[in-house]
């Protein structure tokens, strides 16, 4: 079997997160492995040996008009065509909104099936792309979805076609989760993600702000990259969090860097199915995070494997903070039940187990 997957690069999101782990588990499985971008860099997250990676070449943009944004897209396109056209794969499987639409209209004369992917809320994207997008859907040969909600974007001809199968973490993740040591108190936090207006980051300085009180007691360091960076520096000294807050950038360590916190954080506005926090419930930490569309409900379940806050209530997210603080012992035991939950449900044998199943069926359609 013959698997190509299609993203803009490898590096820093969690899609790029995702198809890694794909890649590098169906590989084990007997697969030939290939992933194809169009940009490189040294943050990239690392492939097994046997895993076919191409760079179809970066497309500069050379104006905003839209004569120009339509010769970039079709630049694309013909590299997508080229690099189906080398690899030779049995089936394409395309990830996040621009890459599906592109490689649906690129594959279509090659008689080549493609699954295409949701990896968020489509209330995320603008109204022309949306429209785009879901014309993309009819003509794939399946819609590979991250979490049954996310049925509700679409009619009933593509439902038909879709099936839903959760992000795999990784066994580097869930072994960190069975040797995690718990500390006797808590106050080191930590959230992990894009420093994006979706992560709802203000929201989360705020919450630290109240469940701190001044005392200068709590620690919470953010990991991510984004266009937020600045402004959130400025948020954290005008909350006189200085002392407190940390903007940390981008790690590719992350499994590393979660040994080092008591709970994890997440105020996002909405997800697909985030790895971030799959990530730290796979490691074992004790997290709150809002109940956004989609995702977190779905791995936490009603309050059992971590807390779930109503989106946007500050005050109710530092109450949750100071919850924990002040019950360490109770959330060691959301992180163990977090970390058991994920080791028996999410490891990357069994998703890509299931993907390759899925696969098998639409390829003998």
């Amino acid at each position: 079997m013959r698997i190509l997957f299609l993203i803009d690069r490898l590096c820093i999101g969690g899609a790029e997160r995702v198809v890694t782990i794909l890649a590098n588990s169906l590989i084990k499985e007997g697969c030939t492995a290939g992933i194809s971008v169009f940009h490189v860099s040294d943050k990239d997250y690392k492939t097994e040996q046997e895993v076919q990676v191409f760079c179809m070449g970066n497309v500069k943009g050379d104006g905003t008009s839209l004569f120009s944004k339509i010769k970039r897209i079709n630049q694309r396109k013909t590299l997508i065509k080229n690099a189906i056209e080398q690899f030779q794969p049995d089936v394409v499987i395309p990830f996040l909104v621009p890459m599906v639409i592109e490689t649906v209209s690129a594959a279509k004369k090659l008689k080549i099936p493609v699954i295409a992917t949701m990896r968020c809320s489509l209330d995320s994207q603008d109204f022309l792309r949306k429209c785009f997008y879901k014309a993309a859907l009819v003509k794939c040969a399946a819609v590979f979805l991250q979490t049954e909600s996310q049925k509700n974007y679409l009619n009933r001809m593509i439902r038909k076609k879709s099936f839903v199968l959760a992000n795999p973490v990784s066994q580097h993740m869930i072994d960190a989760g069975s040797k995690r040591n718990y500390r006797d108190e808590m106050k080191r936090f930590v959230s992990v993600g894009r420093l994006e207006k979706q992560k709802n980051y203000e929201m989360l300085l705020a919450a630290a702000a109240l469940a701190d009180g001044g005392s200068g007691s709590m620690i919470l360091d953010i990991y991510g990259v984004g266009s937020q960076a600045g402004l959130l520096e400025k948020m954290i000294k005008e909350k006189n969090l200085s002392q407190n807050v940390r903007i940390c950038g981008w790690s590719s360590q992350i499994e590393t860097v979660l040994t080092q916190y008591d709970a994890f954080l997440m105020t996002s506005n909405y997800e697909g199915m985030p790895n971030a926090l799959m990530e730290a419930m796979a490691a074992g930490m004790p997290c709150i995070v809002t109940d956004c569309p989609t995702g977190p409900r779905e791995l936490i379940g009603n309050n059992e494997r971590g807390l779930l806050v109503r989106m946007g209530d500050i005050e109710s997210f530092a109450d949750a903070m100071k919850l924990f603080m002040k019950n360490p012992k109770m959330a060691k035991d959301y992180g163990i039940l977090a970390g058991e939950y994920m080791k028996n449900n999410y490891s990357a044998e069994t998703i890509s187990k299931k993907l390759l199943n899925q696969i098998c069926r639409v390829i003998n359609k």
